[in-house]
């Protein structure tokens, strides 16, 4: 699984980078963190490549790879947006 995480300044340039994730398949997990399954290596350079393009002087992505030995580590506090009353 593929992590990507973001520190973007403007309010379009996140939601072109947002959208261009969503479109291979990540999911938002949080404002600014998406989870992905994994994808082919030439998939994920040009994902990378188009967001290279997108970002700005102070904007930041990391991408974090895990394994599936780190997937059932995952643990997770708080509500999501189904669970709150």
């Amino acid at each position: 699984m593929i992590v990507a995480a973001y520190d973007i300044r403007t309010n379009i340039v996140r939601r072109k980078v947002a959208d261009l994730l969503i479109d291979q398949g990540f999911e938002r997990v949080q404002k600014s963190v998406f989870e992905g399954a994994v994808i082919p290596r030439v998939q994920f350079t040009s994902l990378r490549r188009n967001i290279q393009h997108l970002l700005r002087k102070g904007d930041t992505i990391r991408y974090y790879f895990l394994c599936n030995a780190c997937l059932i580590r995952i643990e997770t506090d708080g509500y999501t947006r189904h669970e709150r009353t």
